[in-house]
Order: structure tokens, then C-alpha cells, then sequence
């Protein structure tokens, strides 16, 4: 009995160690990403508060720009400033949570006052943002005409400070986007939930057949919606075609997937995370290559497109009433079932043919947690046919 006690201890000490390191990777991630959002306000504010550019006209006449003169640009300037002085002060709370990185608390406070201060900055940035198309390219409607022309440096000052502010914004978001996950991030529960209604082997073999394939139509679907924020595209040419890259709808969930894959595991996420981006390249390939315009009225799109969705989503059923005799699990729990099987019949593949596991103990845990599951329904379905 105390051998077996000491041996689950021991297990347990295994599965817990990867645990608190993947919580203090992302207590790593969130100081390194604070710090850098930090000088990022502070370059912006220190940028836009020293422009100051004169212009002489007929050797007597002096005209200034300065950021004063403008509303916008001083509330991005304060903006800025009490966000920078934010970051720094909240970056001893950080170092905190590396030490501590189970603490939830603190946490949550840290959630509630970076929501407030990325709103705060991005307001500060939109509102500079109209001041600077402005000065770039007028406004014939309402007399306002272009200066950039004249006063060079100080537009190159101020729309230089933006490309700092709105980094800073992005750093914010993907600070609260880890901190918003922390708590989704337990590749055991929800590998068990996925595992428990992949059990049979048959089913598992036709997901991983059929997962990817719709991973990616999804991409070529979405590959139609138009740019966000009129973000540029990319072209570029690839096997002697020309490829157009949108940073678009489909570009950004394909982000989202991959960057909560790696959370989950760093390992087989990074290469679960490739997959994801070659998918997003290839269907964007294949897009360009098929040269559709519109493609919600072309009837090829829609035909491969529903064609290859329809059979994928045919296979995974029969597999579930066939061979697993038991519903999908996105009957059960849909956000789930959709977000986390890519990357669960990469896992199981990586597991199969190379015997890969995140950490020491982890199918053992897994099957075990499974196997409960398992256990559980059958005797719930036991007694609703008695």
C-alpha cells in the first residue's frame, strides 16, 4: 500500500511539474510582452512630445506644427503616458505570478486593468489616427488641405509614434488573451473529454483522415471574406503563380488556433500551429490559382468546398455510429469539439507512430480519465434502457 501510495504521489508530482511550467511559461510570456508594450508608450509618448517642426515662409513669416496645437495628439500623448506608467508598475506583479505562477487573484486584477488600459490606448491611438490621414491626405470637403508636404518631419514623427502605439495595443491584447486562457489551458481534461468518445480505433484512424481536410476548406471558405482594419494583402509568386495573401477573417482565427494550440503544448502545438499556417497558405493558393472573384456566387468553390465538407463530415459520423456506437462529441460540447480537434489527431498520431507525450505520465493520466468517462456513460445508458 505505501508503495503504491509513493507511486502515485510520484505520478502525480510528474503530472504536476509540466503543469506549473506551462503556467510559468505564460507568466514569462506576459512579463517579457509587458515589458516591451511598456517601451513601445513610452517611444510613442516621447516621440509625439518632442515634434515640433517650423516652417519658413519668405524668410519672415514662421509657421509651427506642434503636437499642442492638436487635441487628438495631446490625448494620445497622455494616453500613452499613463499607459506606459501602468506597465511599469504593474511589471513587479508580473515577476510575481513567475514566482507564484499559481496565483489567480492577482490575476484577474491585472485582466480588469489591462482591459481598461488597452481601451484607454486605443482610443488615444484612433483618435491621432484621423489627425494624421489628415495631415497625409486633407480633406476637400471640408477645406482641410494636406501638410505633410510642407511639414515632413513632423508627420514622419507622428505617424511614427502610431506604428508604437498600436504595437503596444497588440501586445496589450495578446496579454489578455493568454491571461483569459490561463485557466482553459489543461491538455489533460480535455484530451480525456476528446479521448472518451475516440475510443475505438477505427474512428480515431477516420478523424485523422478527415479532421484536417476540413480544417483547411474552412480556411478556403473564409479565404473570401474581405481584409480587416484594410489591412494590405501580400502577393507573392509560388510555383510559378502568383499568390494573394489576405490578412483577412480566416487569417486571424487561423492565428488564434495556432497560438492556443502552442499554449497547450509547445511541442506538438509548434507543428500543430505549421500545419495550421500551411493550411492557411494553401488555401490561399488555391484560391489565387483558381482565380475567383466572387466567390460565394462561384459555383466550382461551392461545389469542391461543400463536396469535400459533406464526405469529411460523413466519415467522422459513420465512424461515431459504426465503429464508435456513440454520439460525436459535439453533441456535448461544440466549442470544444471544433477548436480542439486538429490538434488532437496530431497528438494521437505523434503518440501512435513516435510514442510522443507532452510529459512523463501523461497517457497513463489520460486513459485513465477516459476510462472513468467511459465507465460512467455506459452505466447512464444502462439505466435509461432499463
Amino acid at each position: 500500500m505505501k508503495a503504491e501510495a509513493v507511486e502515485s504521489g510520484e505520478a502525480s508530482t510528474i503530472i504536476a511539474t509540466p503543469k506549473r511550467g506551462l503556467n510559468r511559461g505564460i507568466s514569462i510570456a506576459d512579463l517579457i510582452l509587458r515589458g516591451f508594450a511598456a517601451i513601445g508608450t513610452f517611444g510613442s509618448a516621447l516621440t509625439m512630445g518632442t515634434t515640433n517642426e517650423t516652417l519658413a515662409i519668405f524668410t519672415q513669416s514662421l509657421i509651427r506644427a506642434r503636437y499642442s496645437d492638436l487635441p487628438s495628439l495631446t490625448f494620445f500623448l497622455v494616453a500613452n503616458s499613463i499607459v506606459c506608467g501602468y506597465l511599469v508598475l504593474s511589471i513587479p506583479l508580473s515577476i510575481f505570478h513567475f514566482i507564484r505562477s499559481e496565483a489567480k487573484i492577482t490575476r484577474i486584477i491585472l485582466v480588469i486593468f489591462d482591459t481598461a488600459m488597452v481601451e484607454l490606448l486605443t482610443a488615444g491611438a484612433s483618435a491621432a489616427t484621423v489627425v494624421v490621414y489628415l495631415a497625409h491626405k486633407g480633406n476637400a470637403n471640408a477645406n482641410w488641405l494636406a501638410i505633410c508636404q510642407q511639414f515632413d518631419n513632423f508627420c514622419e514623427r507622428i505617424s511614427g509614434s502610431l506604428i508604437g502605439s498600436f504595437a503596444s495595443i497588440t501586445m496589450i491584447t495578446l496579454i489578455i488573451f493568454a491571461s483569459a486562457v490561463y485557466g482553459l489551458i489543461d491538455l489533460e481534461k480535455h484530451f480525456a473529454f476528446y479521448g472518451a468518445y475516440h475510443n475505438n480505433s477505427t474512428n480515431v484512424l477516420i478523424h485523422m483522415i478527415f479532421v484536417w481536410p476540413i480544417f483547411f476548406t474552412a480556411s478556403l471558405i473564409l479565404y473570401f471574406t474581405p481584409p480587416l482594419f484594410n489591412l494590405p494583402r501580400v502577393e507573392l509568386s509560388l510555383f510559378g503563380d502568383d499568390v494573394v495573401l489576405l490578412f483577412n477573417l480566416g487569417f486571424f482565427l487561423v492565428l488564434i488556433y495556432a497560438f492556443f494550440y502552442i499554449c497547450l503544448d509547445p511541442k506538438a502545438g509548434s507543428l500543430a500551429a505549421l500545419l495550421c499556417a500551411f493550411c492557411w497558405v494553401a488555401s490561399c493558393f488555391v484560391a489565387s490559382w483558381l482565380g475567383f472573384s466572387l466567390a460565394w456566387k462561384t459555383k466550382i468553390v461551392l461545389q469542391v468546398v461543400l463536396v469535400a465538407q459533406i464526405v469529411c463530415w460523413t466519415g467522422q459520423f459513420i465512424g461515431h455510429g459504426v465503429f464508435e456506437k456513440r454520439a460525436p462529441a459535439l453533441l456535448d460540447n461544440l466549442i470544444q469539439a471544433f477548436v480542439m480537434a486538429p490538434f488532437f489527431v496530431l497528438l494521437e498520431a505523434l503518440q501512435s507512430s513516435f510514442g510522443y507525450e507532452p510529459y512523463p505520465g501523461f497517457h497513463a493520466s489520460v486513459q485513465a480519465k477516459i476510462d472513468a468517462d467511459i465507465k460512467e456513460w455506459k452505466e447512464k445508458k444502462l439505466k435509461l434502457l432499463s
